[in-house]
């Protein structure tokens, strides 16, 4: 009975959907994770964070369902032809153009912010894409990319397991 209990809690405590259960990668809560995919890229995940991953022939295609993550681009050294690497969430399609950012998935919106070389950002209702360059960030939901700004320096200090506080009490 204590053991059922304490499954319980921590099902309340990790609101996951059904798919971010079902997730090829997760991390929970207060978990960090660091994976080399197989094409020699590099993905950082956040806490509480589920990816599914989907590389063929064609594409190299991660589908963030929940969290945050950070993903340098490899080499991709072993395909036969071109792949474009790609990050997909429920508002669009991240694409990878030599690179290296950060995309957060939120309830009506995905952050993305580039921290090397450029990105193409495609919302899902076929508005036209966005490169975003070195230094940049935007956020976009289906219909189009909005709130294009310089980058903060510190979005991506929880990669290095590092929280900065700035103006709070």
């Amino acid at each position: 009975a204590a053991f059922g209990a304490a499954g319980t809690v921590l099902l309340v405590r990790q609101p996951w959907s059904e798919s971010a259960l079902l997730a090829d990668l997760r991390t929970g809560g207060g978990e960090m994770r660091r994976v080399v995919l197989d094409d020699g890229s590099v993905l950082l995940m956040d806490t509480s964070t589920a990816v599914d991953l989907h590389f063929d022939g064609e594409e190299r295609r991660l589908r963030l369902l929940q969290g945050r993550i950070a993903l340098t681009s490899g080499p991709d050294s072993g395909a036969a032809r071109y792949r474009p690497l790609s990050v997909q969430t429920a508002h669009g399609r991240v694409r990878a153009l030599g690179t290296r950012f950060q995309t957060q998935l939120l309830p009506d919106r995905t952050q993305v912010q580039v921290l090397s070389d450029a990105v193409e950002l495609q919302p899902q209702g076929g508005t036209p894409a966005h490169v975003l360059r070195q230094g940049e960030q935007a956020w976009f939901d289906d219909q189009q990319v909005h709130d294009l700004q310089a980058g903060d320096g510190d979005s991506d200090a929880w990669t290095d397991g590092v929280l900065v506080a700035r103006s709070m009490p």
